[in-house]
This record gives structure tokens, sequence and C-alpha cells, in this order.
């Protein structure tokens, strides 16, 4: 769980608008630059919901898609126009991660890039950017839009175990190339991540996958890796922005119930009985090996509803009825 005053103290360091929001969309803590943006005091922006903020066009789609990172706790990302001071929209890219905090309630901390005209402004922006993955409490990075690897924040280079002046720490482009990162990753893992990022590069589409990141110490943990192409208003691809998960935790606990599961199918199979398994629907989805010998088929000839086939056709109506 994460302190409130932490996500407090990131959001109010942010040169970018940033705010805090609850679950239902209500803004607990607006930033100054989120007030210098829309020209409304904290006071006005506190009592508000964040939806509030865009112009009323955008709001539709922006509570929908926000709806449906609630559901399944993935981190939210939006292009929207906000309403400005001035009186003309900005056009932000809007990034938002959910937080546990010290009393069991949920906030997200937003920010919002600015993408306007980026590819004139690129040094400002990758600064945007660069300080916007640094307040985020997540392992965060971004790569070139040749796929090479040119920045992670604080939180991953600290994993990684990055020495302070490395240059993925200040964001520099040393020229690498679009795979240098696979080093990073579990031997065995290297394959499929270089296939599926060649993908990404190909395509220009949004992946993920689940991979083991090796730490400062030399140990491998498991991550979601979510990898999203990152646009100008004019369509140009600026960055890849990769957000990894630490799902570590409920990777072993599966793989620990995966060989439980074994372990009980070898078991069952030495049991002297025909055996079967079937899901709460009764689509049987495990055959003991005797059962397989008696009737001489193959798993996968008789999984599901085909094991009628072995069943007397006088029997096959009882059977099912029961």
């Amino acid at each position: 769980m994460v302190d409130i005053t932490k996500l407090a103290t990131f959001a109010q360091s942010s040169p970018l608008p940033s705010w805090l929001a609850t679950s239902k969309g209500d803004c607990v803590y607006a930033n100054p630059a989120l007030e210098r943006l829309t020209g409304l005091d904290s006071n006005q922006l506190n009592q508000a919901d964040w939806p509030s903020f865009l112009l009323e066009e955008d709001r539709v789609a922006a509570v929908a898609s926000w709806q449906s990172s609630l559901a399944i706790g993935a981190p939210y990302r939006a292009r929207v126009r906000m309403r400005g001071f001035s009186g003309v929209p900005a056009t932000i890219e809007l990034i938002a991660f959910g937080q546990k905090i010290g009393d069991g309630r949920e906030l997200w901390l937003f920010a919002g890039l600015h993408v306007d005209s980026a590819t004139q402004q690129q040094p400002q922006f990758e600064a945007q950017l660069q300080a916007t993955l640094n307040v985020i409490p997540a392992y965060t990075w971004y790569a070139a839009p040749s796929g090479a690897l040119t920045f992670v924040n604080e939180r991953t280079a600290d994993y990684l175990g990055l020495p302070k002046d490395h240059p993925l720490r200040l964001g520099i482009d040393i020229g690498g190339e679009w795979d240098a990162h696979i080093p990073l990753l579990h031997p065995d893992d290297r394959e499929e991540s270089r296939r599926i990022w060649s993908i990404c590069l190909q395509t220009g589409s949004a992946r993920e996958s689940s991979i083991r990141i090796r730490n400062a110490e030399g140990g491998y943990r498991w991550f979601l890796t979510q990898v999203e192409p990152l646009r100008a208003s004019d369509g140009t691809l600026l960055y890849w922005i990769g957000v990894n998960l630490d799902i570590d935790d409920a990777k072993r606990a599966e793989n620990a119930l995966r060989k439980s599961e074994k372990e009980l199918r070898e078991v069952v199979d030495t049991i002297p009985a025909l055996i079967h398994t079937a899901r709460p629907d009764g689509y049987i989805d495990y055959f003991n090996s005797r059962w397989l010998e008696y009737f001489g088929v193959t798993l996968d000839e008789v999984a599901g509803w085909n094991w009628i086939a072995v069943i007397h056709a006088e029997d096959v109506e009882g059977i099912l009825t029961r």
C-alpha cells in the first residue's frame, strides 16, 4: 500500500497537470499545473469529478475507457482535450495508475502530457514525458520509434541496478539496436519477447506479454509488460510507452498450483479405477490413464462431451439426464 501523502507529493512536484481521484472519479487533490491550465483554484477542482476537466465532447468516451480500466485494474490511458484557461483547449495524453492507500481505499494518480506540436518541441516533450514517468509509482519506460529502449524511470532503474549516470536514467539516445534490452530478460523468455516486440514495430500496435526481468542482485521476477505507441496529433509515432506490472507472487502461486495439479493427477493415475474430472458446466477435461487405456482412446478424442461415443446407446440418455 502507498501513503496518500506520497501520492500527493508526486503530483505536487510534477510540472504537468496532475491530480488524485477516487475510483468514483471524485478529485481529492489537484496540483498547481492543473490549476494554471484550467484557471480553477484547488477548492473548485477538489469539488469536481475529473471528467468535468475535459471538453464535453470528449467526456463520454473518456469515462467509458476509465470504467474499463477500473473493471480490470489496468492503467488508464486516453487522448483527450482539456479545458484551457485561455479558452483554447489543450490536447493531452492522459495516463493514470491506481494505488491502494493505507486505509484500504484506491486512489488514481493522473498525469497529462501535452502532445500538440510535440514533433516541433521534442526536447521539451521528452522532459515532460520523463517527469511524468518518474512520478508515477510504477515500473515505466519509453523507447524510440525504432524500438530502441531510451529511458527507464527511477523505480525501474533502481530495480535494474543502473548507475546514477547511466544513459537510460537520463533519456539519452545512444543509437541502440531495437532489441538491445533483450539481455535484461530471462534466457527462456528472450526469443518470444523478441518476436512480440518485432510485431509491435512492424504493425505499430499495442501488445502485452509476461516476462521475467533481471534485478540488481541477478535474480528474476515476473512482470506483465504492456506497451503502446504514443503519437503526436498528426499521427506521427513519437515513442513507445511501456508499463511493467509486477506479477511475480501471482505467477509463482499459479506455477505452484499447476505443480500440485500435476502431482495429484500422477497419483490418480495409479488408482485402480476409471476416474475423470469435469468443469462446473459438465465439460469433462480429464480422464486418468486407466480410463483411456480401457477404452483405447486419447484425451483429445473424448474430452468435452465426446466421451458419449464410448457409452452404449441405450445408456446415453439416462447418463446425460443424471
